[in-house]
């Protein structure tokens, strides 16, 4: 419904919660750990599991929705190529970054990097641009949305 920046900042606040529940538990339990051993001195072991579990999926799933998101975001702007063409070339890529060893992937790493710097200065170039002829600006926009999603569950969603 418009409101992005809204569903940004309820993101960075859930994160920054849990960053700060961090160092409470790693204050409390001054051992190297993760969610799991955190999990697990502070609810019992039977979640600890759960939670070295869900986890252990999230590491395995999300580099699979990442492939498929690119996959898809690519056939959108090159639509004669099919999407699963984008998804075996990036996986392909990665696999022969990471053979490679720890230098190909720091050197891919810093490239991109440097990729996106290029495309956060075109961005605010074309901001400056656009805004430099608008004829208003409603700084609510990002906030309050378009009126096509109201209520709290479409905001969240998002977040």
């Amino acid at each position: 419904g418009g409101r992005t920046a809204a569903a940004y900042v309820i993101t960075l606040l859930a994160m920054i919660f849990t960053a700060l529940s961090y160092s409470v538990m790693v204050r409390k339990y001054p051992i190297a750990g993760s969610a799991y051993s955190y999990t697990s001195l502070s609810f019992g072991p039977g979640i600890g599991f759960l939670a070295g579990w869900s986890l252990l999926l999230d590491y395995l799933f999300l580099p699979m929705i990442n492939y498929l998101v690119i996959g898809l975001f690519l056939n959108l702007a090159f639509p004669a190529v099919p999407a699963w063409v984008f998804v075996v070339a990036t996986i392909s890529l990665v696999t022969l970054l990471n053979i490679r060893g720890i230098g190909s992937v720091s050197s891919m790493s810093n490239l991109i990097v440097c990729a996106q710097m290029v495309f956060v200065v075109v961005f605010v170039a074309l901001v400056i641009r656009q805004l430099a002829g608008a004829e208003s600006l409603d700084l609510s926009a990002p906030w309050i949305g378009d009126g096509s999603q109201s209520g709290l569950l479409p905001l969240m969603a998002g977040a």
